[in-house]
């Protein structure tokens, strides 16, 4: 006699769990790719704009490589996606102020924010998948 385990409560928190990165993501970078394609027309002054992507690139880079791992490990990956979310706020609020020393600030923090946003999201997705094929046994 095998005993059915009810995990419809498990199933409905891995799906809201994957509904809510889903929403997040979407929400997230539809505006912010949006507001970067308009950096270099919106900030052409002295090159701000371009200066901006290019420090976030970098600082991208750097943290994806460097920092994102012993991150992932010390503060979980759903804490850094959460933290991670403070570089978006910093940087809509660095176009709506337009002083440019905080703007390409802002481009720095947001650099090393997404460099840690993509791995731990990958992982917390990876992580959530699996537990719910471990539920679902698939």
């Amino acid at each position: 006699f095998l005993e059915v385990e009810d995990n419809s409560s498990e199933r409905r928190y891995h799906k809201r769990n994957m509904a809510f990165l889903i929403a997040g993501f979407c929400f997230n970078y539809t505006a912010f790719l949006a507001l970067q394609s308009l950096q270099s027309s919106l900030n052409s002054k002295n090159g701000i704009g371009l200066l901006g992507l290019a420090v976030m690139a970098f600082g991208t880079v750097i943290s994806a490589t460097l920092i994102s791992p012993p991150a992932i490990k010390y503060f979980g990956e759903l804490r850094l996606l959460q933290y991670s979310a403070i570089g978006f706020a910093n940087l809509i609020a660095a176009n709506a102020l337009r002083i440019d020393t905080y703007l390409v600030l802002s481009f720095a923090a947001f650099g090393l924010m997404a460099g840690m946003f993509w791995p731990s999201q990958y992982r917390y997705l990876t992580l959530t998948a699996k537990a719910y094929s471990r539920v679902t046994r698939q």
